[in-house]
């Protein structure tokens, strides 16, 4: 094949040397905008999951970029002037030019064609090619001149954030809550090399815009947010690298193909940076779509659809995970009144993929604190205590389930509720032995809080001659009977 590729970011070098490997045959070229060394951002970061995916493409490429990794498998969270850890999270990171440089390299090794600083009107210079990878980001020029082929549709966001890097390495993946007069400021920090982090300021855009922020020059907003978090850098700076502020655009396509141009990466997809998965996803998508042209090598449609059909529910799951964290941290203000391991907990599960059985395998310490300060809170109600173990050991607390929970002057034991199915088997709206078994067996089961089915308040609220009563006296007098 003749394959053109529109953007040299990670995603379309990626799939270029996939598919040059696969067969030396194939005439590939990359079309670059910028210069080779040019890159914007500082970090890239990998999980476990995405290295296993590397490895298997491309194992020489995979041995460059991790014997270059920054790797750390703590979180910090550092909120009212306490710093609250969880380890066993597993993060590697590379600086993003590193990255590119790795796979330029790999690249010209196998044969691939890269022009750079050569900026692209139209799309006539892919006409002779059998196939138009768009790897060209979130402002794609081939997505923006077939827009009605690819149905794009963008959501911004509220808040506005800047890409900072620092002069230090910190030594976990840092999230920093700064509480100001203009509103709340946060920072997401993380290495990408010995003596480098990625440090990017966020805060709503009214506190944005109350702080002066939408009025300075880029030095200027450089130079606030050093004195902001000064105490967390100490005699450290943060560095520019065309760190203007912007707000978040989550781009999601109908179709990500048409005819023969493919969309990649962030052309076809975008995901809130708070999850740190655009890289991960870009050359994900750059495996899958090469390992469709290694199920189809004959016929393009098919490729490209089973590569759409492949990719999109997997982008579509991150995507709302991403919408999930990027919606706490817009509205992160609201928990400011949580005490700081609460607050950290509550941080650590916002996207709903990691939940407290997770954390535990991860990090048994960290939700044994959790555990302990949540039965001491609800122990305050008059419930159980959490226990020491024996040997005067740290104390042991029952799981979350099974602690008090107080609904004004009613006390549950626990949070577990049962609600029996319903029979609609009432005579006249009268509860009868069924219903007593039924509730009888579900308070028996241990259950702080037992519903029963829905109960009429007159004889036309009934949903089916079945439904049980409350208005009559003796209705009344057989429910009093069955709760005693």
């Amino acid at each position: 094949m003749r394959i053109g590729i529109l953007g040299g970011g990670p995603a379309g070098l990626y799939f270029a040397l996939l598919m040059k490997k696969a067969d030396p045959r194939h005439e590939i070229r990359v079309i670059e905008r910028n210069p080779p060394d040019a890159t914007f951002g500082w970090g890239v970061v990998f999980s476990e999951e995405t290295l296993g995916a590397l490895r298997d493409a491309d194992y020489e490429s995979y041995v460059r970029i991790t014997d270059t990794f920054a790797k750390w498998n703590a979180i910090d969270v550092r909120y009212r002037g306490q710093t609250i850890r969880s380890r066993g999270h597993a993060f590697s990171g590379i600086a993003r030019k590193e990255l590119l440089r790795i796979l330029q390299e790999r690249c010209r090794q196998l044969g691939v064609r890269l022009e750079f600083h050569r900026e692209l009107a139209d799309l006539a210079a892919f006409d002779d090619d059998d196939l138009l990878v768009a790897a060209d980001g979130v402002n794609s020029l081939a997505r923006r001149l077939l827009e009605p082929r690819f149905e794009p549709s963008l959501d911004l966001h509220s808040t506005k954030y800047a890409w900072f890097g620092a002069d230090l390495a910190v030594d976990a993946f840092t999230f920093i809550f700064r509480d100001t007069e203009h509103g709340l400021f946060q920072v997401h920090a993380y290495p990408f090399d010995a003596h480098t982090s990625t440090f990017i300021v966020e805060a709503h855009e009214s506190t944005w815009r109350r702080a002066g922020l939408d009025q300075m020059p880029e030095e200027e907003s450089l130079r606030f947010c050093e004195q902001l978090f000064r105490p967390e850098l100490g005699d450290h700076k943060l560095l520019s690298n065309r760190s203007i502020w912007f707000s978040f655009v989550t781009l999601r396509n109908r179709n990500w193909h048409h005819g023969k141009v493919v969309l990649l990466g962030d052309s076809a997809h975008t995901a809130h940076f708070t999850i740190g998965s655009g890289t991960k996803l870009a050359m994900e998508d750059a495996i899958s779509l090469a390992t469709a042209f290694l199920r189809h090598p004959a016929d393009l449609e098919a490729a490209l659809t089973w590569y759409e059909l492949d990719r999109q529910p997997v982008v579509e799951r991150f995507q709302e995970a991403a919408r999930e964290s990027a919606t706490y941290f817009e509205s992160v203000s609201r928990y400011s009144g949580f005490e700081p391991i609460q607050f950290a907990f509550n941080l650590l599960t916002r996207s709903g993929r990691i939940g407290h059985l997770e954390l535990e395998k991860r990090d048994p310490r960290f939700i044994a604190s959790v555990d302990r300060w949540f039965a001491r809170t609800a122990a305050s109600g008059g419930g159980v205590e959490a226990t020491p173990l024996s040997g005067g050991g740290p104390l042991l607390a029952p799981p979350p389930l099974f602690a008090p929970f107080t609904l004004r002057g009613l006390e549950l034991p626990n949070r577990l509720v049962l609600s029996p199915p319903s029979e609609d088997d009432a005579t006249d709206g009268l509860v009868g032995a069924r219903h007593e078994a039924e509730l009888g067996g579900a308070v028996a089961a241990g259950g702080g809080l037992v519903l029963t089915e829905p109960v009429a308040v007159s004889a036309d609220g009934r949903i089916t001659p079945g439904t049980p009563g409350l208005y009559r006296d003796d209705q009344a007098a057989a429910w009093r009977r069955l709760v005693e």
